[in-house]
């Protein structure tokens, strides 16, 4: 059994492992190609129903299959079944466990015959570039490598034959990956008959030297185009809300996860730091830079331009200096009834930090008591799961006013810390 905490020492290792061993000339068998073969592993095998013991064992296979490309290039899954086998005694596999895992590494040989479902899956993930629409990009990474260790040039024409040779040999051995892969291998095999029909072979485009855009700031900038449709004024105003929140619901999910991963990386060491392409405190730096500045994009778009809009549609979203008398007064009395009993206070002190519930919103307040120097600082749980994050306050026929639950809770502050002044509030999420 390959548990999860392994599983992810294991992306590590193989990290590390391409950063400090495999040469760079490997341009094709690089780690690209290694982390690809285990997306495709996991894709595919979930399509065919593989269980999730067997996804975790399939992806590690897939994560060691061409390490051994750092120490022979013919034979190298051998090697790589050695690199495998030596990692998982070290984290204390068991022998079936160890051997699954060898097994499906050894079935990834041109000649080999995958026989179990996991091995099948796994050598579709392996070839998956055939059924891929950059195929002819990742061939040309292949071809440079074939030519480092011929010490001579591959003509384009006798490439083309040779890619022709290896697509109409290859066979995919899952229905998932013949219906994923299937037709995109078919237009890549006509398009290389097409090539030598006319004689033209196939162009030497020399790869990229930056592949990839990072994965974290990738996803900023996907988060950045959701915003795009919140600020955009053709969108309806009610969508734009929408947009607006799921803007700020990702952005909070985003560094739940990914942002407290890479933190959690700056305790690693120097030899593991390595692997990474990014220093994390960097890449940390990077991303809240950019956050900050759709943060403020947000705010501004909320402040100058939906709130207004709102309004004149007749709903308003109000704070304590705008309500009137009546409708701080239906605050405080549904404060009094409804919040007030659901609400947790924690006092603040070091060596004892309270729980803090995940994706729960909380209040810190900063108090002072009256007629005594000494400052503290206190936890509020703000109920929104059980009240809602909106009061509804009394308003005129045809307007909506609305109150921010966390703000009400504010507005009610000296009757909660009663003996106490309250010199600063700050909403804050785990």
């Amino acid at each position: 059994m390959i548990p999860t905490v392994m599983l992810e020492r294991a992306h590590l290792h193989v990290r590390r492992h391409f950063a400090l061993h495999v040469p760079a000339w490997l341009v094709f068998h690089d780690l690209e190609h290694t982390l690809s073969v285990a997306r495709a592993a996991v894709t595919i095998g979930r399509g065919c129903g593989l269980s999730e013991e067997d996804l975790r064992t399939v992806e590690l296979a897939a994560l060691f299959h061409d390490t051994g490309y750092a120490e022979a290039y013919d034979g190298h899954e051998r090697r790589s079944a050695a690199l495998a086998r030596a990692f998982l005694k070290k984290q204390g596999a068991g022998q079936r466990a160890i051997q699954r895992v060898t097994a499906l590494i050894l079935s990834t040989r041109m000649k080999a015959t995958p026989r179990s479902l996991a091995q099948r899956v796994l050598r579709d993930a392996d070839h998956a570039k055939a059924g891929q629409a950059d195929f002819e990009q990742k061939a040309e990474r292949l071809r440079l490598e074939r030519e480092h260790l011929l010490g001579k040039r591959i003509g384009a024409k006798a490439w083309a034959r040779e890619n022709l040779r290896y697509l109409r040999a290859h066979h995919y051995h899952t229905p998932y990956a013949r219906t994923r892969f299937g037709p995109q291998k078919t237009v890549n095999l006509r398009t290389l008959e097409a090539r030598l029909r006319t004689g033209s072979g196939a162009g030497r485009t020399p790869p990229p030297t930056d592949r990839f855009f990072n994965r974290d700031l990738s996803w900023l900038s996907f988060n950045s185009r959701v915003l795009q449709e919140a600020l955009d004024p053709r969108v309806p105003l009610l969508e734009r809300l929408k947009f607006m929140a799921i803007h700020s619901s990702n952005l909070d999910e985003f560094y739940r996860v990914r942002v407290a991963h890479l933190r959690s990386l700056r305790k690693l060491g120097k030899v593991q730091r390595s692997a990474l392409e990014v220093p994390p405190e960097r890449l940390v730096e990077q991303i809240n830079a950019i956050a900050l500045e759709q943060q403020r994009r947000l705010g501004r778009a909320w402040r100058e331009d939906l709130q207004p809009a709102l309004a004149a549609h007749g709903i308003r979203f109000l704070d304590e200096a705008r309500m009137d008398e009546r409708q701080r007064a239906h605050a405080r009395r549904y404060f009094t009834e409804r919040v007030a009993p659901l609400l947790q206070v924690a006092e603040l002190r070091a060596g004892n930090a309270p729980f803090i519930e995940d994706r729960k919103l909380y209040l810190v307040f900063a108090l002072k008591r009256k007629g005594v120097g000494r400052r503290r600082r206190v936890l509020v749980n703000v109920p929104s799961e059980e009240l809602g994050r909106f009061i509804a306050l009394p308003s005129p026929r045809g307007r909506v006013d609305l109150l921010f639950l966390d703000d009400a809770i504010r507005l009610c502050a000296a009757d909660l810390f009663s003996g106490s002044k309250v010199l600063a509030c700050r909403a804050i999420k785990h």
